[in-house]
């Protein structure tokens, strides 16, 4: 690494044209599967959206631009582009923020400020620290502190603006980023053990500290009403969407900034119902009446679904080990898979009779519970937690299991699908829903989006979606 240090801007400058990313010359590692690239000239194209953001490179421009600032000078760019300095760290960050998420398109200053700005923005960034409990994922914002420490930990500078990359690709043992204002390359890839980012080299003897990731909420769900087009898709935070015409409803419970909501369940009205927190509360919507949960889990993120009865105050609540909980006076069920400490159970469903029904695994294995016969015909996944959700047909034996890239794969009886939506590689997919009479249903994505999806009986010989 050169000893040599790039000019800082005045601190006299002001803010709107102040270099927000730390910048020094260096030949760190190349992004993976694209060959580095030196470009002299601003703007120059080092990575392509499309060598690394998949299907989002097709939603804008998410290019990863040189400021041709990697000879000893600290940035050949100049101005201000539609997303912050031209080319700064921020620049780029900011622009995936509002082309993939719709964020606003300036929102930080210095760098290390998105850490503290994204759980106020229009569409909130939840902070993931590192070393918490969520690793980091494609997209989500690496944001690092502007504090410099040594190689022991101890503090020995502040460099007033940190950095930031967008993160591209994420293995067992290292993060693959794409970052501007940094090297020729456009990206490189660091080390990670479980959660926790080592700091990364930035001057000699001095490195900087990752504070953590930040991404959109991440849980959505989604519930149907009987004319199997429209009804209501629920957030991470609580808030409902509605769509295809249903009424506009308001959720009795919501959470800003947090990722907690994992369920709805619609009662027969068609405009009020329930949505499930992490911890298993149950938040009535509409003119739903309060319920108690029949189980509860404070602090502890392992409610993984909900399951109405036809009378519209009870139902089960799934959890994570594959426990199925009555409330509001359900009887009691038996399950006929359990995994004890096994944080694997992806989704429930339940028959018409409002005592049996399937849980989806992980890895798309269907069990059943109460008096459902076993269920056969849907794909299975061995050893990777892909599954993410399951639909019930009316004759409450087949229906529809969601891998999470937005595959729908039919089981029982069930017909082939041609869906809407799909994202090869990505894990956005987040729920199942069908009309039980069609098998015409939607998914609904990470960001409460949904997808419709046919059901064509002439293709039942056909590969599923």
């Amino acid at each position: 690494m050169t000893s040599t240090l790039r000019t800082r801007v005045a601190r006299s400058m002001t803010r709107s044209l102040v270099v927000t990313c730390l910048t020094f010359v260096a030949a760190a590692g190349s992004l993976p599967g694209i060959a580095p690239a030196y470009a002299a000239t601003c703007g120059a194209a080092l990575p392509p959206g499309s060598a690394w953001a998949g299907t989002y490179a097709s939603l804008g421009d998410v290019t990863v631009r040189s400021n041709a600032g990697y000879t000893g000078t600290l940035n050949n760019c100049t101005g201000m582009g539609t997303y912050g300095p031209r080319y700064q760290c921020t620049e780029l960050a900011q622009r995936w923020a509002a082309i993939a998420w719709g964020e606003p398109a300036t929102w930080m200053a210095y760098a290390f400020e998105a850490w503290a700005a994204g759980p106020k923005l229009p569409i909130p960034l939840v902070q993931h620290p590192n070393g918490g409990a969520q690793p980091p994922q494609f997209g989500d914002l690496l944001v690092f502190d502007h504090r410099l420490y040594d190689a022991s930990g101890r503090l020995v500078g502040d460099d007033t603006s940190g950095h930031i990359a967008v993160i591209s690709k994420v293995t067992s043992n290292s993060v693959s980023i794409v970052e501007q204002n940094w090297n020729a390359n456009g990206g490189t890839a660091l080390p990670i053990n479980g959660t926790t980012m080592a700091n990364r080299p930035i001057f000699p003897g001095q490195y900087l500290h990752a504070l953590g990731w930040l991404r959109p909420v991440d849980n959505a769900a989604a519930a149907l009403r009987f004319d199997g087009r429209s009804g209501y898709a629920v957030r991470g935070d609580g808030s409902i969407k509605a769509f295809g015409g249903a009424p506009s409803v308001q959720p009795s419970a919501t959470w800003p900034g947090r990722d907690i909501v994992h369920g709805i369940a619609l009662r027969n009205d068609g405009v009020s119902g329930y949505t499930l927190d992490a911890y298993g509360g149950l938040h009535p919507f509409g003119a739903a009446p309060a319920v108690t949960a029949g189980a509860y889990w404070p602090g502890f993120d392992i409610a993984r679904g909900i399951a109405l009865r036809s009378d519209g105050v009870s139902g089960y609540v799934l959890d994570g080990y594959g426990g199925v909980h009555e409330f509001g006076g359900a009887p009691a069920v038996t399950v006929s898979a359990y995994w004890s400490g096994w944080d694997i159970a992806r989704g429930i469903a339940l028959r018409g009779d409002g005592v049996s029904g399937y849980v989806v695994d992980g890895y798309g294995g269907l069990h059943s519970f109460g008096s459902a016969p076993a269920a056969t015909g849907s794909a299975y996944w061995s050893g990777w937690d892909i599954a993410r959700g399951i639909a019930l047909l009316g004759d409450g034996v087949s229906g529809y299991a969601l891998d999470g890239f937005g595959g729908v794969h039919p089981f029982g009886n069930a017909h082939a699908v041609t869906a809407t939506a799909y994202w090869p590689g990505f894990d956005v997919a987040r729920g199942v829903a069908a009309d039980r009479t069609t098998g015409d249903g939607l998914v609904v994505d990470n960001r409460a989006g949904v997808h419709a999806f046919t059901a064509w009986p002439e293709l039942d010989d056909a590969s599923p979606a």
